[in-house]
């Protein structure tokens, strides 16, 4: 249930704890130093995998060389590694215990231009510490930006004017679409930090780049502007969208509005390595879940919602004594749920009272809400890296407005559209990349 932020310029890497009390210099908690260690200053994906949280990062200005860091929340221990030789890692998604990534060609700022003019996406084992396979899916594209995979498993990501699926199995590129010339000869620098979801519960792309949140059709790849302006944006767990540009954040709704999604745990205690039982609910029709125990980091296994988008999951327990948890990982939009339960030693009787009906979190402010189990069931979103070019207040003015965001704190919502409206032109200063 732990939230990392990335900052820049320092490259550090903080471990925040919604369930604790804020308070300097222990909650959040610094945990990394990237720049010390690594010279790598923008922390610009992040993403858990298995038992790594994996952090791909552009290098300190005037630098040659991002990379890829594995921390093993567990013990701690770190490991970095070039993974595609002068190029920085801007994207990762991992899904099947393997790690995929999308790089930009440009390094730190001020340093020289890059020899290379074909971004990369590839594909990682974090267990065995090595690249499977990497793909120039697009010649002459410098820069991609996040990835999502669709209920088929297939691959998704993006420039700022391309999009683009991949069939991972066979690293091979299944369709594309050309949406427009970008100046990458003429640019000193590009790390597409756009946003890139599939909506589970209509199926289409969308993504957030140049400036404007788009919406694609994945059969025709036909795309159309529904709002402006944007620089960030994600799918929340209540069905909403949220979109951020500068000081002000926006709550988007794609046409009616959706059921929260929830998750009940059957039991509040169960044995060791006993049966437990997770109802999902308020999800898209035929939507792939990853359901992994923590903080054992072991995959339960994954499932499709049925066409309500409902499903149930048994699973055993957890071994190790003590409060475990199941974390849900929607694998199109990479939002996170958890649910927790105390797993007891065999032979001492479980609480197997009848479960409490949760509340209605549509009716609150936060993403989190109270659990069939009477536990808290939390809400998030991927972890989050805030990065910038002005300098470290403008960062962690990023960093924490949108930590509130996720957390649950209502920042701003100065208006709602419905969907299919076209652009919205608002004025802007800021030029997009």
């Amino acid at each position: 249930g732990a939230l990392y932020v990335g900052t820049y310029p320092g490259g550090d890497v903080y471990r925040y704890d919604p369930r604790q009390p804020a308070e300097a210099g222990v909650n959040p908690i610094r945990v990394l130093r990237l720049y010390e260690d690594y010279h790598q200053s923008r922390p610009f994906a992040m993403v858990s995998a298995g038992k790594y949280l994996a952090i791909g990062t552009v290098p300190a200005n005037g630098t040659r060389g991002g990379g890829l860091t594995l921390v093993d929340t567990e013990t701690g221990e770190v490991f970095f590694d070039e993974v595609i030789e002068g190029q920085s890692v801007v994207g990762l998604a991992f899904r099947d215990g393997v790690l995929y990534g999308t790089t930009s060609v440009y390094s730190g700022v001020g340093g020289p231009r890059p020899t290379e003019t074909d971004a990369v996406v590839f594909a990682y084992d974090v267990d065995n510490r090595q690249k499977l396979w990497q793909l120039a899916p697009l010649p002459g594209e410098g820069a991609f930006g996040e990835i999502a995979f669709d209920a088929g498993g297939k691959l998704w990501s993006h420039s700022p004017m391309t999009v683009f699926r991949i069939d991972v199995e066979n690293a091979e590129v299944e369709a594309s679409r050309n949406y427009g010339s970008y100046p990458w000869d003429t640019i000193d620098y590009a790390y597409v930090g756009s946003r890139l979801w599939i909506d589970p519960y209509n199926g289409d792309l969308y993504t957030v780049t140049q400036g404007a949140m788009w919406v694609v059709d994945t059969e025709t790849l036909d795309r159309v502007r529904t709002f402006r302006p944007a620089s960030y944006g994600f799918l929340h767990n209540n069905g909403a969208i949220y979109l951020a540009r500068d000081p002000q954040v926006w709550e988007y709704w794609a046409g009616d509005e959706r059921a929260t999604a929830i998750v009940a745990l059957r039991d509040e205690s169960v044995e060791q390595g006993a049966e437990q039982t997770i109802e999902l609910s308020g999800f898209g029709p035929g939507e792939l879940l990853e359901l992994w125990s923590r903080p054992d980091a072991v995959l339960l296994g994954t499932v499709n919602a049925d066409e309500q988008g409902s499903a149930s999951f048994t699973f055993d327990a957890s071994m190790q004594l003590g409060e475990a948890t199941v974390q849900i990982t929607r694998v199109s939009t990479r939002g996170l749920l958890t649910a927790r339960y105390d797993v007891v030693e065999t032979g001492v009787p479980p609480n197997t009272e009848p479960p409490i009906h949760p509340t209605d979190p549509a009716g609150s402010d936060g993403p989190g809400s109270p659990g069939a189990s009477g536990r808290a069931v939390d809400s998030e979103q991927s972890a989050l890296a805030a990065t910038g070019a002005d300098g470290a207040p403008y960062a962690w003015g990023a960093v924490f407005a949108l930590l509130a965001l996720i957390i649950g704190t209502k920042l701003a919502t100065s208006r709602r559209m419905v969907a299919r409206r076209r652009g919205i032109d608002l004025p802007t200063n800021e030029p997009d990349l």
